[in-house]
């Protein structure tokens, strides 16, 4: 007579699952490749297929906001909780260190930012036309005219909260994060990978 171990039946049902997947051609066989390698690879491999201002916003919200955070974890270990653990803790202290130097940009850009507009121009327009003007705002995109017109916001609405000590990030850029790993891992699933 055989002994029976507790886990045994645990490790049948296991067996059998595994072997459906085999089946089904679901089955992925386990790697050690990282959450960085993959997304590293994955924004080579989207890069063609891709608008340069799109691509670059997948690359920093990957470089800034992913791999530092979950980057040396393996792909395959990567499940929901993670992922909410993740999105928590950038909501909570997300905000990294600018790497320019300085304190952004002067008075005279953000109110010039806010009169172009005002006068009806989009955000491309005005991140062009402050280009144009201004040599510290040579490198001003949509998006960082879209955040520092939402912190001046926020500052009019309450000026006794200043970003500036605020460690935590912005929800709709936490919502670009999510929006980026959905895509990546979308990817990885196709690539067989997940």
């Amino acid at each position: 007579m055989a002994l029976r171990v507790p886990d045994q039946a645990g490790g049948r049902a296991a067996r059998i699952d595994l072997l459906s997947k085999v089946d089904r051609g679901a089955y992925v066989e386990p790697t050690q490749e990282t959450v960085a390698e993959f997304l590293e690879e994955w924004l080579v491999t989207i890069r063609p297929t891709l608008k340069a201002t799109t691509w670059n916003g997948y690359r920093s919200k990957v470089r800034n906001h992913v791999i530092p955070y979950i980057g040396g974890m393996r792909l395959t270990r990567i499940d929901g909780g993670t992922l909410n653990r993740l999105y928590t803790q950038l909501l909570e202290s997300g905000r990294r260190k600018s790497s320019r130097k300085g304190k952004g940009y002067s008075p005279a850009v953000a109110a010039r930012a806010q009169q172009l507009r005002a006068d009806g121009l989009s955000l491309q327009a005005t991140a062009e036309q402050l280009r144009a003007e201004f040599e510290e705002a040579s490198h001003i995109t949509k998006d960082t005219l879209a955040s520092l017109l939402r912190r001046q916001a926020a500052y009019r609405a309450d000026p006794s909260t200043s970003t500036d000590d605020s460690r935590s990030l912005d929800p709709s850029t936490v919502k670009a994060v999510h929006v980026t790993l959905h895509k990546a891992f979308a990817a990885a699933v196709k690539w067989e990978r997940l």
